[in-house]
Formats: structure tokens, C-alpha cells, sequence
């Protein structure tokens, strides 16, 4: 199932498909090594974002967080293999500057109650390196499960002597029923 593009408003926020020409504001913070810290990947050249912005664009997958028309971060969301019917994965990176300022909360609940209510996914799932402290508590404010902690999971990067270097990652998931009851009680 590929997702239309659509574009969602929260009181501050603007989420819209990535295109092309973000490459520009995405080198604002794929550049920092503070903010790719947990990601697959090193800090970005220009160039490299400007590609990046493309295969996103190309993939239907990335979504842009803007706030007052520029881009701040960026959401992830795409279908989980056959296997596991009706379950997402999610996952976000904003720019530093804009840490600490509930966007991520927001970007992702409202990305959440589209895929659910509209959606109709039945499950999403987000991982993180449980050193990630801002990310998983994101997750927990999204009224996230931590489900487990899944041991040397994922390698991204190689050493020195060609090995790879293993990470942790947390697992947190969300039911689509829970996610409306939560709606109903906060109402």
C-alpha cells in the first residue's frame, strides 16, 4: 500500500511529502553529527542532500515537518514486510534547534491519527538505540509500549579492522485500538 500524498496541519506544524527541492534544508541538519548520531548513516555533504531529497521524494515514504514554510525535520513511515500484516514502522530526525519544542510529539501523534483513522493500519512500530533518550521518550509520549530491547540488532557502520559494530535498539509499538481509546479519554 503506497500512501497518497497528503498533506497534514497541526496548530503549528505543516507535514507534506519530501520533494526535491528540500535538499537544501535537509543539509541544515544532516550535516550535524549531533543530529545523526543514531542514524545510519555520517554526516551529509550538500550534494548528498540533495540526492537524499530525491530518492525521498522517489519513495513516497519521507514526509517534511514544516513550521511557518521551512522545513524542521523530517517523518519516516513506511509498510512492514508481509510477514507482519497492517504494521508501519515510524521513525523521525529534526534539526537540533528545534529539539525540546514538543515538534516531534506533535509531527508524530499527527501522523499517528491519520494513519490509524484514515489509514486504517492495525499496528506501528519505531526503534531506537536506547541511548537515544530524546527518541524513546518521544515514543513514550506518544503513549508508545516499550515492547523489548532487541540485542545487537543492526550494524551501520564498520570498524577499523572491517567488523562491523552491533547496536542495541529498543522497540516500542502502538495498536490502532489503543491509539483511539487514548483519543476518547483525552477528549
Amino acid at each position: 500500500m503506497k500512501i497518497d500524498p497528503v498533506e497534514l496541519h497541526t496548530p503549528r506544524l505543516t507535514i507534506r511529502p519530501m520533494t526535491r527541492e528540500d535538499g537544501r534544508e535537509l543539509y541544515q541538519y544532516l550535516s550535524l553529527d549531533e543530529a545523526v548520531r543514531y542514524e545510519p548513516y555520517e554526516a551529509q555533504s550538500e550534494e548528498e542532500c540533495i540526492h537524499l531529497a530525491l530518492a525521498r521524494e522517489k519513495s513516497g515514504g519521507f514526509w517534511a515537518v514544516c513550521l511557518d514554510g521551512r522545513m524542521i525535520g523530517n517523518l519516516y513511515f513506511s509498510r512492514m514486510t508481509e510477514r507482519l500484516p497492517g504494521t508501519w514502522e515510524m521513525g523521525y530526525i529534526f534539526n537540533p534547534d528545534f529539539w525540546g519544542k514538543g515538534y516531534a510529539t506533535e509531527a508524530a501523534r499527527a501522523w499517528m491519527e491519520y494513519a490509524f483513522t484514515t489509514l486504517k493500519i492495525r499496528r506501528i512500530l519505531c526503534f531506537c538505540d536506547p541511548e537515544n533518550t530524546r527518541s524513546w521518550r518521544v515514543m513514550e509520549r506518544l503513549g508508545m509500549r516499550r515492547r523489548k530491547r532487541i540485542l545487537r540488532n543492526v550494524f551501520f557502520k564498520i570498524d577499523p579492522e572491517g567488523q562491523p559494530h552491533w547496536y542495541d535498539a529498543y522497540e516500542y509499538r502502538m495498536l490502532r485500538k489503543t491509539f483511539l481509546q487514548q483519543a476518547s479519554q483525552a477528549v
